[in-house]
């Protein structure tokens, strides 16, 4: 009977130093992960800009870096615009749902106006008075902060993606020069090869997604104000920024119903179910046939998965990082298939002629 050979084990001094390496690297890649979360986000956003810049410099000829400026400053006036349009209204009408459905509006606000009419009295404390001031405030802008900082981590970190979008976008093949930087040289030109086609799906499903939100808006505000369904604008934003998600139409759908069976009973409320039916129909069988899935093909279930993990692992970020990682992933399992079946095809073609 044969003995078992034993097994030795040499733990050398070039191991430890490699596994103290890697754990080094580990350690410097956690601590740094914000930031490459950062630069990732400006990848993108970079990319976004520099495909709207072309128009500019191919059409109007623009130099690159006045593009670059013109597509920031429409991209900042617009936000501007929107602003000063909508939020006023929005505004009203929100307070007005709040107080209709039992809250008592913008509270924070309005005890401010309060305490800021309490403090003409002759016995008004202003040790007092500020306190009064900081405690009501500190809601809303505890909020916001909240807010900004579930965002992106930190307004610093928006400033530098702001600040590195720029640079990439006005470098030529800036993000292109970034990948090739950072990538190994054996796999340079296969990550830009596989760079150019996500970029291109990424920019695509972006202009879509922004034309399909405007025609449900226009149409959700269309049927509502036909029906007389109140907060018009409300429904029509929520409906907009929800439908950018696939199913989300459904979701602002339920809000709508809410409004109007508050407003108009069941019958108002089932003219409403039946509008934001046809408005899933036209989403399912128009708009994302027509406008999302011939350009990019990225299926629904794709997307809502991506933004869904996206969001959970890394927040807003993640909202952002989602579907372009999605279709990178989607590109490289489409190229191992090519591979797959391309030397699937060489072994049968080998296997064939040795037969003959």
């Amino acid at each position: 009977m044969k003995k078992d050979t034993p097994i030795s084990i040499n733990i050398t001094p070039k191991s430890i130093f490699t596994v103290f390496i890697v754990i080094l690297l580990a350690l410097a890649l956690w601590k740094v992960s914000n930031i490459i979360l950062v630069i990732l986000t400006a990848v993108v956003i970079a990319s976004f800009v520099e495909s709207l810049s072309k128009g500019f410099i191919r059409r109007l000829k623009f130099p690159r870096v006045l593009a670059v400026i013109v597509v920031y400053l429409l991209v900042m006036a617009a936000v501007v615009l929107l602003v000063a349009l909508f939020v006023p209204t929005f505004t009203r009408e929100i307070t007005e749902l709040s107080v209709a459905a039992g809250g008592d509006g913008i509270g924070s606000l309005g005890n401010v106006f309060d305490i800021l009419k309490s403090a003409s009295t002759e016995n008004a404390n202003p040790l007092e008075f500020f306190s009064q001031i900081r405690e009501s405030l500190n809601g809303v802008s505890t909020g916001l902060l909240d807010t900004l900082q579930s965002a992106f981590g930190s307004v610093v970190n928006v400033v530098l993606v702001v600040v590195i979008s720029f640079y990439l976008a006005i470098e030529e093949r800036g993000v292109e020069k970034f990948i090739r930087a950072v990538a190994p040289l054996q796999y340079e030109e296969y990550i830009i090869s596989v760079w150019r086609r996500t970029e291109y799906k990424i920019g695509a499903w972006f202009r879509g997604q922004l034309l399909q939100a405007v025609i449900l808006a226009a149409l959700t505000y269309l049927g509502l104000w036909i029906l007389g369904v109140p907060y018009a604008l409300m429904l029509a934003v929520l409906a907009a920024v929800l439908g950018m998600i696939p199913f989300g139409i459904l979701l602002a759908g339920i809000v709508a119903l809410f409004v109007a069976y508050t407003a108009g009973g069941l019958n108002m409320m089932l003219f409403t179910f039946i509008w934001y039916t046809a408005l899933q129909q036209i989403e399912n069988y128009v708009l994302q046939p027509l406008i999302i899935n011939r350009v990019t093909g990225l299926p629904p279930l794709v997307v809502l998965l991506s933004i869904v993990i996206g969001v959970a692992l890394i927040g807003f970020t993640g909202l952002v990082l989602g579907i372009p990682l999605a279709v990178v992933c989607m590109e490289l399992l489409r190229d191992y298939e090519t591979t797959k079946a391309k030397e699937l095809a060489d072994q049968h073609q080998t296997t064939h002629d040795s037969t003959e």
